[in-house]
């Protein structure tokens, strides 16, 4: 019983340092502009672009703020210290920006017909409190798991 608990806490610590510590991000996409790939609501998983480390091609996803504003885009064009993004529902490209303000690389999506993108918007106004959640709703599934085990 106690190893089981012991467990549970490290699986937690695990998960929230991995998110809260690591170059990876978990963030919600608003807009329109990536549809069907992205669509609003949709979780989708990040990870931090480092320059010189991470390499750049034409057809990637990646995010940079314009004005103050988050821009998640496809790459069109890689030239020199310079790319081109578009949104795959646009009929323009953007104008070009240095690869210097590239943020984070687009990994993958979990849809929000599932309905936690949802759920996580409203709950999310601030990192700490997606770090409560996450730690609540594992501290949820260890109980389960611990009195599951309990009742046999």
């Amino acid at each position: 019983m106690k190893k089981a608990r012991i467990l549970v806490w490290i699986c937690i610590f695990n998960f929230a340092f991995l998110f809260y510590f690591s170059p990876y991000k978990i963030g919600i996409y608003k807009g329109k502009s990536m549809n069907p790939v992205l669509i609003q609501n949709d979780l989708i998983l990040l990870r931090e672009f480092v320059p010189g480390k991470s390499e750049l091609k034409k057809g990637m996803i990646v995010s940079y703020e314009d004005e103050g504003e988050r821009i998640i885009h496809r790459i069109v064009l890689v030239s020199g210290e310079k790319i081109i993004t578009k949104g795959d529902a646009n009929d323009e490209a953007d104008l070009s920006i240095l690869i210097s303000q590239i943020q984070k690389i687009y990994l993958f999506t979990i849809p929000d017909w599932v309905g936690i993108g949802s759920i996580f918007g409203i709950i999310r106004k601030n990192s700490d409190g997606f770090i409560a959640l996450v730690i609540i709703l594992f501290t949820i599934l260890a109980l389960l798991i611990l009195t599951r085990k309990e009742a046999r």
